[in-house]
């Protein structure tokens, strides 16, 4: 009888000790995946995922670990990892919606469209969901389906100024030969993103090239470099603007604003080079 107290005792001793290591390694995994983001938020990448991979190696079912795994690999380039990690994931949690839209993302930033459509087939065709119509435009004119692109894109809600969304909507009207519209929704979204930068660049670049408006394209230019600034490359678009529109003397003194660190660029070099012969030809 008192063999089998002694043997009794030594597997509760035992269940119990298992239990405690199991919660300690679920607190130091806890730690280690803070730790893991906090190095993330710092820009830290590579840290980051060391710090994930410990925890993987001790759960290789952690869903959260393994998302975190996938966007970082993703975001170092490493897409072959982020794939893999993100099947597993799948293989875990197949109606995860993140996981499905990550695989999406990841599959199309990998040109393996037929697989990213795949997993976006897995949304209903009438989605409404800003990531699953963006995937599915940017599909759609890589392929070259420019009017299908630009139905999905046009009903993108964006919260703030996208400049691949814009750029792309911008390609699918040219393409398509609708200018008008183009022009017409540069102008109302003007109104929205006229303290982006990268906006004011599309829109005097889009008058310029696409409506041969140089003299709209440059005096909204100067309204945003008066209001928030300007740098080399607003000066140098200035710049050429002016030369375009036959406005020597103008383009020459953006031209002087344009700092000594950005005359290696070769779109400074050709533009000095423009002006050069423009100066000959007085």
């Amino acid at each position: 009888m008192k063999k089998i107290f002694f043997l009794l005792g030594i597997l509760l001793l035992g269940g119990c000790s298992g239990a405690d290591k199991k919660e300690k390694n679920l607190i130091q995994d806890d730690y280690t995946f803070i730790k893991g983001v906090n190095l993330y938020h710092k820009g830290k990448k590579k840290e980051a995922l060391k710090e994930y991979e410990e925890i993987y190696k001790n759960n290789s079912k952690n869903l959260m670990v393994m998302k975190e795994m996938a966007i970082v690999n993703c975001e170092l380039g490493n897409k072959e990892a982020a794939i893999y990690y993100l099947e597993k994931a799948y293989e875990i949690a197949p109606n995860d919606e993140s996981v499905i839209k990550n695989l999406a993302n990841v599959y199309y930033r990998d040109k393996q469209f037929e697989r990213a459509e795949k997993y976006l087939n897995m949304f209903p065709k009438n989605s409404n969901d800003n990531d699953i119509l963006k995937l599915r435009g940017y599909i759609a004119y890589e392929k070259s389906d420019y009017e299908k692109s630009y139905n999905y894109l046009k009903e993108v809600q964006e919260e703030k100024y996208d400049m691949r969304l814009y750029h792309t909507i911008k390609n699918n009207l040219i393409k398509l030969n609708k200018k008008e519209t183009l022009y017409s929704l540069l102008n109302k979204k003007y109104g929205n993103y006229k303290n982006e930068r990268d906006y004011v660049i599309l829109y005097c670049n889009s008058l310029s090239t696409v409506f041969s408006e140089k003299d709209s394209a440059a005096k909204i230019l100067i309204r945003y470099i008066s209001e928030y600034g300007g740098d080399d490359e607003l000066f140098l678009i200035l710049s050429t603007l002016y030369l375009e529109n036959g406005e020597k003397e103008k383009a020459l003194n953006s031209f002087k604003l344009i700092s000594d660190s950005y005359k290696y660029e070769p779109k400074y070099i050709e533009l000095r080079e423009k002006l050069k012969r423009n100066s000959i030809d007085d």
